[in-house]
């Protein structure tokens, strides 16, 4: 039984409990700002084009905090703390879901957004210039968060399911993955679906003007697996594997 309550409690006390890490990730973020500001003063004047340090921190600094997650049910002497928690095994993996797919992203955008805003303050009262201020709110930024909760969905079931290394891990089984549906791609496409590999389905921004109705609904197949079956199974598969710790 979910309790939002109880369920807020456990963000809270979670967030307390590795407040040294939220610190040190805080701390990160500023530090690469500040860096790349210094190797590249330009950017104060194309962030709200070209946001790349926040991209290159939502998907990085967000796939390893992920792999964070779940390293304390590994730990003999610590994980039954985790395992004895007064709550439902669904509270437990939205706890650790809420806290890397949507509070790390909306803090990675909310310290993104403070740090230019005051660097645009400071350039306006020590050099009288005002550059644009970053709007936050743009769609691009927000479709690029909704692609970092996809793909840090795979990650998420890569930290419960590997015992060490699982960035590394979760990597291999992606190229595995991608190398198996390539082949099978490749001998499907050479009898069915011949422009898909004249064309190339996925780098040409004009494909679907190239191929055929049934390429085209293969392409829509995948895009819909992406956005929308993607992270629900890989959400699932993740309750079911911490489910098993509780019976072990």
């Amino acid at each position: 039984m979910l309790n939002l309550k109880r369920l807020a409690l456990l963000i809270k006390n979670d967030i307390m409990m590795h407040r040294h890490t939220v610190y040190i990730v805080i701390g990160t973020i500023i530090g690469i700002l500040l860096l790349f500001n210094l190797i590249s003063p330009h950017n104060i004047y194309t962030i709200n084009t070209d946001p790349t340090a926040m991209l290159w921190i939502l998907f990085l600094g967000g796939i390893w905090v992920t792999s964070l997650t779940f390293r304390e049910l590994y730990d003999k002497e610590k994980n039954y703390l985790f395992l004895l928690l007064p709550c439902s095994n669904l509270e437990k993996l939205l706890n650790k879901l809420i806290l890397t797919a949507i509070i790390y992203p909306l803090v990675v955008v909310i310290l993104y957004t403070a740090f230019y805003w005051l660097i645009a303050i400071f350039t306006k009262l020590l050099y009288h210039f005002t550059p644009a201020l970053f709007d936050p709110f743009q769609a691009t930024i927000w479709l690029n968060v909704a692609s970092y909760i996809v793909i840090q969905s795979v990650f998420f079931l890569g930290a419960i399911y590997f015992k060490s290394h699982p960035i590394i891990k979760t990597f291999l089984c992606l190229i595995i993955l991608g190398i198996i549906i390539s082949i099978f791609t490749f001998i499907t496409g050479i009898f069915l679906f011949k422009s898909l590999f004249v064309h190339g389905i996925f780098f040409l921004p004009n494909f679907r003007t190239l191929i055929t109705p049934v390429e085209k609904s293969l392409a829509d197949v995948i895009h819909i697996t992406f956005w929308i079956v993607l992270a629900p199974t890989c959400w699932i598969i993740s309750y079911l594997r911490l489910k098993e710790f509780e019976v072990a």
